[in-house]
């Protein structure tokens, strides 16, 4: 049986990345983005079982959570504006 490819252009996906990430979820199927008519980037499920990578980015996170000199940010645009983006 093949699956069908979902494909979006990068303007809808920015509108729209929360109905396409559900859809990734729900149908367990990747989106690939184009940007100026070429792949951009593909959106994909998560791995059920997280690779060592991902476990390691995992605790990482969770050991700067827990280290109070870790700054927190309470918007993207704060992080940007730190940033200088």
């Amino acid at each position: 049986m093949t699956m069908s490819t979902f494909t979006v252009g990068l303007s809808e996906a920015k509108a729209n990345l929360n109905k396409i990430a559900n859809l990734v979820n729900e149908t367990g199927q990747s989106v690939t983005v184009f940007k100026r008519n070429r792949p951009y980037i593909t959106i994909s499920p998560a791995q059920e079982t997280p690779n060592e990578e991902t476990l390691e980015a995992m605790q990482q996170s969770e050991a700067m959570r827990n280290d109070p000199r870790t700054k927190i940010y309470r918007s993207a645009e704060e992080l940007f504006s730190e940033l200088g983006i």
